[in-house]
């Protein structure tokens, strides 16, 4: 799996497949487990999230992997021929892109452009949409099962409680 580390005055490796369109200029405060060669990644609002690319992953070898965390997985088609609105999501969640291409954007505005390999594990609470174009096939593997997901998915950023934007 490859990824970038940020070092003081020192700029990152570019990534082969993934990419952000704005190197990092923070480090992680909260850490998600690592696996060697991976960074986490901090925005504005100290919500830290790991994004990482590698070789392209199957969807049965993404929804192991999601087991193995005692996660919640599912598969899905990601289209999306609009812009969405910035939204976030009530549980932690680890995502794989399967097949297909796209992009993120996050609440800074750091635009992550994906492939076959890409994945982003990032807590509750974090802002992000997906922009016009992005047709992707992904796993996603969460902390809490769909069943006691709350209605909308999507929620607006006001609506974010204070304990999962810092």
């Amino acid at each position: 799996m490859r990824a970038w580390r940020r070092k003081t005055n020192s700029k990152p490796d570019p990534p082969r497949r993934c990419h952000s369109q704005e190197s990092a200029k923070k480090t992680s405060r909260w850490r998600l487990p690592e696996e060697p060669g991976t960074t986490s990644r901090r925005g504005r609002f100290a919500m830290d999230y790991e994004f990482t690319t590698g070789a392209p992953i199957t969807e049965q070898e993404a929804l192991e992997q999601v087991a193995a965390m005692g996660f919640y997985g599912l598969a899905f088609d990601d289209a999306h021929d609009e812009d969405e609105i910035l939204h976030w999501h009530e549980f932690s969640a680890v995502t794989w892109v399967i097949s297909g291409s796209g992009s993120v954007e996050n609440e800074d505005g750091k635009v992550f452009d994906l492939g076959p390999g890409c994945r982003l594990q990032a807590p509750a609470g974090y802002l992000h949409r997906a922009l016009a174009g992005t047709n992707a096939r992904l796993v996603i593997g969460t902390d809490l099962p769909s069943s006691e997901w709350t209605s909308p998915l999507n929620k607006k950023p006001a609506d974010r409680p204070a304990a999962l934007s810092s």
